[in-house]
């Protein structure tokens, strides 16, 4: 009788891709980048639910879409957000943008 292959987790298998990318530096930028995407939808759901408004209202008070303002929020927004967008959103929220310049790991050295 033939031994049946083990399957594997989700879990295991996420650990196994998420391993496999972080060895490649363009695929690590770009999951950097999506997490910063990610992580910046959090705060705005995060600061509009606590105002206890729907995505409807924050947005037409932006000047933007509710899908719009869904997919940031999701971070699915596939390039990005403006930084205009970032402020508006920011006013309507009672919130404000803080933005910084730091020096990253992979900054070239002066030589």
């Amino acid at each position: 009788m033939k031994a049946k292959p083990r399957r594997l987790a989700k879990s295991d298998v996420a650990a196994r891709i998420y391993g496999r990318l972080m060895h490649d530096p363009v695929a690590r930028e770009g999951y950097s980048a999506q997490r910063e995407l990610i992580e910046l939808g959090r705060s705005l759901r995060a600061a509009r639910t606590q105002l206890g408004a729907t995505q409807a209202r924050i947005a037409k008070a932006a000047g933007m879409t509710q899908a719009e303002l869904s997919r940031l929020e999701n971070g699915l927004l596939a390039n990005g957000v403006t930084y205009t967008t970032l402020t508006q959103l920011s006013h309507v929220l009672g919130r404000q943008v803080v933005l910084q310049v730091v020096e990253s790991a992979q900054a070239l050295k002066a030589t």
